[in-house]
């Protein structure tokens, strides 16, 4: 494999931001948002709304006030609330309108809202559930803030709507683990000794499949591509449609043949061992068997779909701190 870290890099990014999800990536009109909030009878008509959904079908109400509604059941255990789902949400007010969208999105359920945490204990795997939050185990009394926007995102005293699907769920222990592969990985990666770009480049086969466009990536930039990596016999031993991985923290063929590429370009490059993995054979640490045998050349099929510079990660970073 090219390396693990790009999907416990991502996880670890969308886990620093966990404090917007559900609250600060909201998507709404600010006109209406006002007209809620300025609304005295606004908490009123909420409070009404989940007396009436009580009473529909299917619609559990729990001790905190929780409602919960089943659409497609599940299948084995329920997360905990240390542990960190997965998963797909639209959440909503009860006009309908949508405050937040995502298709998946990693959610730590001991930092979650207190309905929220709930009901995800309730779920299962492959499920797809409704739930109604009222505002004292939701957002509470006071207007949420859009802080993209300035505007009001939630009015104060809201019931929240999310229709959820739990895609899968770990534990903090998991997740270290897949940390430490990662770092393991990583450091086997850079195992090879330093050659320079030119020493590198005259030892790589690169061949321009489409022409992209635009500036190359350097060293220090973090990628966005889609690859197969193959054996000299075609034995395809990784694949991924979208992985992101820092430029210099891969093999060094691959490095160097990132920083000839463009955005947009679809690119064959063939990497000797000396500058690939080495003698060592390398082993899938799923099954156990030889992924790499020792010595082998490399053949990876790249589209270059994208790239962004150390300092506008550490802007976003930054931003997203002081937010």
């Amino acid at each position: 494999m090219l390396t693990n870290l790009s999907i416990v890099q991502i996880l670890t990014q969308k886990l620093r931001s966990s404090r917007f999800i559900l609250l600060l990536s909201l998507i709404m009109s600010a006109g209406a948002s006002h007209a809620l909030a300025q609304d005295p009878s606004y908490a009123q008509k909420n409070a009404d709304f989940l007396i009436q959904n009580a009473n529909k079908d299917g619609v559990e109400t729990t001790t905190s006030g929780l409602q919960f509604q089943t659409i497609t059941a599940g299948e084995g255990a329920s997360p905990t609330a240390t542990d960190i789902a997965l998963v797909g949400y639209k959440g909503m007010l009860i006009d309908g309108t949508v405050f937040d969208e995502i298709a998946q999105a990693p959610l730590p359920i001991g930092q979650l809202v207190p309905g929220f945490a709930e009901a995800l204990q309730k779920m299962q795997i492959g499920g797809q559930y409704k739930i109604w939050i009222p505002s004292n185990i939701g957002y509470g009394p006071d207007d949420q803030i859009n802080p993209q926007t300035g505007e009001i995102g939630i009015p104060g005293g809201s019931v929240i709507i999310f229709e959820v699907n739990l895609i899968d769920f770990k534990s903090q222990a998991e997740i270290d683990e897949l940390r430490r592969q990662a770092a393991a990985e990583q450091s086997a990666l850079q195992a090879p000794p330093q050659k320079s770009f030119e020493e590198v480049e005259k030892l790589l086969g690169f061949e321009t499949i489409k022409a992209g466009a635009g500036e190359s990536p350097s060293k220090n930039d973090t990628v966005l591509v889609s690859y197969r990596g193959m054996l000299s016999d075609g034995t395809v031993f990784d694949q991924n449609a979208y992985a992101t991985f820092p430029v210099d923290q891969v093999i060094p063929g691959f490095s160097v043949g990132l920083q000839k590429m463009q955005v947009g370009g679809r690119y064959k490059i063939e990497i000797p061992s000396e500058i690939g993995y080495g003698p060592n054979d390398r082993t899938n640490p799923r099954t156990g068997e030889v992924s790499i045998p020792g010595g082998s050349t490399l053949i990876f099929e790249v589209h270059l779909l994208h790239f962004i510079s150390q300092a506008e990660i550490t802007a976003f970073n930054n931003s997203s701190t002081a937010e």
